[in-house]
C-alpha cells in the first residue's frame, strides 16, 4: 500500500516515478523482509528524485504473506 506521493514523485526532468518503476522495485526486492523492502524502495525513490524536494507526502507499507507448509 502506498500514497500517490510515491508514484507521482518526479526526477529532475519532471518524469514520474510511476507504477511501472514501483513494480520493478518490488520485484527486485521480493526476497527481502517487509521492512527491508520499504527501505530499498524508498532508497530507489530517493536515487530517482535526487536532490529534488518531494511535493507530496510519501507513505509505503509492505505486508508479506508467508505460506505455512
Amino acid at each position: 500500500m502506498y500514497t500517490d506521493g510515491l508514484i507521482e514523485a518526479t526526477n529532475s526532468e519532471g518524469i514520474l516515478f510511476g507504477h511501472e518503476r514501483l513494480k520493478q522495485s518490488i520485484l527486485r526486492y521480493a526476497d527481502l523482509s517487509a521492512e527491508e523492502m520499504v527501505h530499498a524502495v524508498m532508497r530507489d525513490l530517493k536515487e530517482y528524485t535526487g536532490k529534488k524536494t518531494l511535493s507530496d507526502d510519501v507513505t509505503l507499507q509492505v505486508l508479506k504473506v508467508c505460506k505455512k507448509g
